[in-house]
């Protein structure tokens, strides 16, 4: 049996729908992170199909995911020079003073993400 022979039959399901309907799907679809198609399927079929596309992430959501990233990297170092203070060890003032700069950067961005 060749592959395309082996590959699911698809079909185009389509429904007329208003502005306000449309858009109602779009947010919808938004809303549990999937993409329309894949927000009709799973109302169709009851579930999530390992063929749903999930929706693009947000621009916004992108940013804080970067932020959050740059957060954790931050307080790993810190971690690491609280380590070295705990052992008796000299603390190098100039990466702590930038760690903690990084750290209240990170902080107050992810501030401005939630007014």
């Amino acid at each position: 049996m060749s592959t395309s022979q082996k590959r699911e039959r698809r079909y185009l399901v389509s429904a007329a729908v208003n502005d306000a309907e449309r858009e109602r799907a779009k947010a919808n679809a938004r809303a549990v992170g999937l993409s329309v198609s894949g927000y009709m399927r799973s109302l169709l079929t009851g579930e999530v199909t390992p063929r749903t596309q999930r929706a693009a992430p947000t621009p916004e959501a992108q940013a804080l995911s970067a932020l959050i990233g740059q957060l954790g990297k931050a307080g790993n170092n810190l971690n690491q020079l609280t380590k070295l203070g705990n052992q008796g060890q000299p603390l190098p003032m100039l990466e702590l003073s930038a760690t903690l700069a990084a750290i209240r950067l990170a902080a107050e961005k992810i501030r401005q993400t939630f007014q």
